[in-house]
């Protein structure tokens, strides 16, 4: 079959391969390290503002929600390595999440003051 404004023939893209798109999948672990990147800024004295202390809390978050987003496009579209890093990115927000909590807990009950 030919292409009705040009004389090329149509390319059936049904049989091609592409490349996995893991780019959603690594912005995804990327904003989970933001806090990681803030807390070492701050040992070296750069001083925060409020827009810095803003992504420290939303950072994870969008995180969270891209690497839910990129597991739900599918492995066909995203691979098996995008696949692992947005499981990986959704585990370190929930890891983040779970320590700030144990950490709460534990300073209220008065457990780790007594440690």
């Amino acid at each position: 079959m030919e292409n009705q404004f040009t004389d090329e023939p149509d390319l059936n893209l049904d049989g091609v391969q592409h490349k996995p798109e893991i780019a959603l999948p690594l912005v995804a672990l990327g904003l989970d390290l933001v806090p990681v990147l803030l807390f070492f800024l701050a040992n070296l004295n750069v001083g925060f503002s409020g827009f810095w202390l803003l992504s420290l809390i939303l950072c994870p978050i969008a995180g969270l929600l891209m690497g839910i987003a990129a597991l739900c496009r599918g492995k066909q579209r995203i691979g098996l390595a995008g696949k692992v890093i947005a499981i990986i990115a959704i585990g370190l927000t929930v890891s983040f999440g779970l320590v700030i909590v144990i950490f709460l807990v534990g300073a209220v009950t008065g457990v780790i003051p007594s440690m």
